[in-house]
């Protein structure tokens, strides 16, 4: 784990249940930064008590990470997860699903995207941009 600081974790906007996507995606950065996304997808090892051990151990860390980055009316969402990876994939379940009321509120944001005074161009790009890869998602 190359960064144990904390201040790219305090900097990034905390979830709140209308930025998932971006939120995911500046988690998904700070634990790559920390060499921790493989976590994500790995099973634990099986019959090695001590890798066994150290692997918790980062999941936990891993977890912790996650849980630091949620508001507390999000963060409840992943209070029975054990490891990072639990948490990850409750918050994907939970709001990268392609579910009727994710498409309903994702065609209600479209309809509601104006570009505001002072917005630049490439701002309002990427915003429809964003709303739009939510879609693919």
């Amino acid at each position: 784990m190359a960064d144990h600081s904390n201040d790219s974790i305090l900097k990034i906007p905390k979830l709140n249940g209308s930025n998932y996507h971006e939120w995911k995606d500046n988690i998904r950065s700070i634990l790559v930064l920390r060499d921790l996304w493989f976590l994500m997808h790995e099973r634990p090892p099986a019959e090695q008590e001590d890798k066994l051990k150290a692997w918790k151990r980062v999941q936990e860390h891993t977890r912790a990470i996650i849980h630091l980055t949620c508001e507390k009316d999000q963060a409840h969402l992943m209070s029975h997860a054990a490891t990072g990876q639990e948490a990850w994939e409750i918050f994907s379940d939970t709001y990268a699903s392609s579910d009727v009321s994710n498409v309903m509120e994702l065609e209600e944001c479209f309809g509601a995207a104006k570009k505001t005074t002072g917005m630049s161009m490439s701002q309002w790009f990427g915003h429809v941009r964003d709303l739009a890869s939510r879609f693919c998602h």
